[in-house]
């Protein structure tokens, strides 16, 4: 049953969806093959469609069924119900480093995967990053695969294309001409997404493409005076635009400021095979009428039909629904808002270092996921100290620093960045 409409596409809508049987929302992404008429445009929606199936991640959007008609095809996929990474950022000016650094661990996690299933994504941006409620926290999903290909065996590509302010200087350089590798041009979409959420905007901007290009080619930014040198650190060796050293995922995880939380790398699924399906699903699905057996076979051959879809669907609904808790910190309910966000890193120690859990924070007003704090005995990195005694004075200081770089004009809101043919 389709609903609203959530987004506009080059090909069609995404509209919002409820799936009669779980009732559990989904996105419908409507594809008009009216408005598919080249030949290029025929293999670019194969392809996307190809790719989906192929992917099966925490931190990547979900297809669920294909339903093809003679004037539309229909992609049934997983609902983020709270809107995209970059309307987070904007609403929030910029994110606070653990924060980011909880974002940035599922980020790099949905990537590898991407990579390891030989799939480069090619418009990595905040626009393309969905958010998800769940009892972790927020849950980051890699969307729109439009513009992506695979590497298979690790093939070089050629196509210039993507969001020019993320876009990486070896395709720039290239200029559809060039071939480069498609994984490292997404480290590099990665990098610039990184300086996104911890300062607010995008480290290249100019209204002149010629200008912007340059900058991107020369690597020229300047970063703010108030992220700490351990995020500064990592943005520039990602953002390296020599390819060849640039930081890999290997070296990313090995980063300080990356290990400043402790956060399991979700697991990649594969096919489920028949010991890995949840029973207690596939019984709730035998109560709605599938038959077991066909269930069954179906999850295991990776089929996306009406049954798995019901299966996956029904898994996450329970799942949710087994997994709210209220969080106390030292005795009494959370019942603050923003500035929760500045002691969620404060966590409890194993020989001096801090880490950081998630838990579902229900308020008595609001529910918001967000990461939990508990007690530290060991002393936090100098760079997140938000939230232990000297948390208003941090908080104070930071706001001083951004205000001061505003009045510079070296701040500017997030802007939305277009993808286009480079």
């Amino acid at each position: 049953m389709l609903g609203k409409t959530i987004g506009e596409g080059t090909f069609g809508k995404v509209k919002m969806g409820t799936h009669i049987l779980t009732g559990e929302k989904v996105a419908v992404k409507v594809l008009e093959k009216s408005r598919i008429c080249e030949k290029a445009d025929v293999t670019r929606v194969a392809r996307e469609i190809k790719i989906l199936k192929r992917n099966l991640h925490h931190n990547v959007i979900q297809l669920f069924e294909v339903l093809d008609t003679p004037a539309t095809i229909y992609l049934i996929m997983e609902n983020a119900d709270r809107g995209e990474l970059f309307d987070y950022i904007v609403a929030h000016q910029r994110v606070e480093e653990p924060q980011a650094c909880f974002f940035f661990h599922q980020i790099i996690d949905g990537v590898d995967y991407l990579h390891q299933m030989e799939v480069t994504h090619r418009d990595l941006k905040p626009e393309n990053l969905l958010l998800q409620n769940s009892s972790r926290g927020l849950i980051i999903k890699i969307v729109d695969f439009g513009l992506s290909n695979t590497h298979d065996r690790g093939r070089k590509l050629k196509t210039a294309c993507g969001s020019p302010c993320y876009a990486a200087p070896e395709m720039i350089a290239g200029n559809g001409e060039k071939y480069y590798e498609g994984p490292k041009a997404d480290l590099w979409s990665v990098g610039v997404i990184l300086f996104a959420l911890v300062c607010g905007y995008l480290p290249f901007e100019d209204a002149n493409t010629t200008k912007l290009y340059k900058k991107i080619l020369a690597g020229d930014y300047t970063a703010p005076k108030w992220i700490s040198p351990e995020v500064r650190d990592l943005i520039s060796k990602i953002l390296n635009t020599n390819p060849i050293t640039r930081y890999t995922i290997a070296n990313i995880r090995k980063h300080n400021w990356y290990n400043a939380i402790d956060m399991k790398q979700a697991p990649a699924v594969d096919k489920p095979g028949e010991g890995e399906i949840d029973e207690v699903v596939i019984v709730e699905c035998e109560k709605l009428g599938l038959n077991r057996q066909a269930l069954t076979e179906s999850i295991i051959a990776g089929h996306h039909n009406n049954a798995t879809t019901t299966y996956y669907l029904l898994k996450k609904k329970l799942f949710r629904e087994n997994s709210r808790y209220v969080f106390f910190l030292g005795g009494a309910r959370l019942s603050t808002t923003l500035h929760v966000l500045h002691i969620l890193g404060v966590c409890a120690t194993n020989h001096g270092s801090w880490r950081m859990s998630t838990v579902l924070l229900e308020r008595p007003r609001h529910r918001q996921s967000l990461p939990r704090a508990t007690a530290t005995e060991g002393k936090l990195p100098a760079f997140l100290q938000r939230g232990h005694s000297n948390l208003q004075s941090n908080i104070s200081q930071s706001n001083k620093m951004l205000s001061q770089a505003r009045k510079g004009n070296h701040y500017s809101r997030l802007h939305r960045c277009r993808k286009v043919a480079l």
